[in-house]
Parts: structure tokens; sequence; C-alpha cells
């Protein structure tokens, strides 16, 4: 189920890299922003990569699944799922 060879990284609060372990049984969930806001940081989204690791002759395969809440959901107090999306893509130019 999970990642076929390594490569995937985290970055913690130092700004260091950490290598994510990669097993055939393990599965990895990155947390994104939105349930990052919706859990008041309870849940911390968070900040990754994926590196091809050095001498690797082998393919890494990943099947990453994105959810998203429907736009009417509140994420705090003052923002709905839709409106965080708008904010983002706007940030992000593609708005």
């Amino acid at each position: 189920v999970g990642a076929t060879s390594s490569g995937l990284q985290v970055k913690d609060n130092f700004n260091q890299w950490h290598e994510v372990p990669c097993t055939k049984e393990s599965i990895v969930v990155n947390i994104g922003d939105m349930l990052d806001l919706a859990t008041d940081n309870y849940y911390r989204s968070t900040t990754h990569r994926v590196v091809n690791p050095e001498n690797s002759n082998t393919a890494r395969l990943s099947l990453p699944l994105f959810l998203h809440p429907d736009p009417k959901v509140r994420l705090s107090a003052d923002k709905t799922a839709k409106e965080y999306l708008y904010e983002r893509l706007v940030e992000l130019g593609l708005k």
C-alpha cells in the first residue's frame, strides 16, 4: 500500500529535512493546511518533498489522495473551506 521506495522527506521546526521510513506495510498521511486550521493547529500541516535518493536506480511509486471538505464547511470562526481555498489559489497566482 505504501510507496515503493524511499525519497519522502519532512521538514521540522528547525528547517531540517528528515527521511520518512518506507516499508510496504506503512501508510503515510501528510496533513494539509485546511485540517491544520480546522483543528486549531492540533493536527499540524507538513512541509514535505520527494527527492531522488543518491545512487538510486529504482523508480518510486506512490498514490497521493487529496481530500477537501464541502465548500460550506467552517474551518474557523471567520473562514469557510471555499474562502480558504480561494485565498490559497490567489496566493499561488492561480486566481
